[in-house]
């Protein structure tokens, strides 16, 4: 249903260096995770306003949310919309919320946007808050046990598919 090319299927198509690459996808996903900008060439799955999701979610990609999810969310960047509730923890490599989450916050790298509503605790590598933003909770850093709870519950998405989306249960 979903499918992602890996770096090693597209290769650099513009010739650059390894170091060039990564620095210009990390600006990349600066743009993308404070923004919510598409950045060509990177596949996300959307959760649209009027899909309710009970059970975890797992993606191995990007995921884009904007309905109501009650349950823990998983995938390499998570990008919560400003109409979007979630009420569980949400665990990524990058999270940009601007709507309303309670719930823990495991994440390399977390921006608060200026819409956010955000209730729990965040255990983050970097974090950037916009004005405006509502936070109510604790803020600690990421110890070697977070990033491999992280690279854990990655892994545990989809270990063999390219990007893939696992709902445990839906209603309308």
């Amino acid at each position: 249903m979903f499918k992602r090319q890996t770096s090693a299927e597209t290769g650099d198509r513009l010739g650059r260096s390894s170091d060039a690459a990564d620095a210009e996808t990390a600006q990349s996903d600066d743009a993308e995770l404070e923004t919510g900008a598409r950045r060509p060439g990177v596949e996300r799955s959307v959760i649209q306003p009027d899909l309710v999701i009970k059970g975890e979610i797992l993606a191995r990609g990007a995921l884009e949310l904007n309905g109501l999810v009650e349950g823990d969310v998983v995938a390499r960047m998570v990008l919560v919309g400003e109409n979007a509730v979630i009420r569980g923890d949400v665990i990524a490599e990058q999270v940009s919320i601007s709507g309303d989450v309670r719930g823990e916050v495991l994440g390399h790298r977390v921006h608060l946007g200026a819409a956010a509503r955000y209730f729990g605790n965040i255990r983050r590598g970097e974090l950037s808050i916009d004005d405006g933003a509502v936070f109510e909770g604790n803020v600690r850093g990421l110890d070697d046990g977070g990033l491999r709870r992280i690279a854990d519950r990655l892994d545990k998405a989809a270990p063999d598919a390219p990007n893939t989306v696992d709902v445990i249960a839906i209603s309308s």
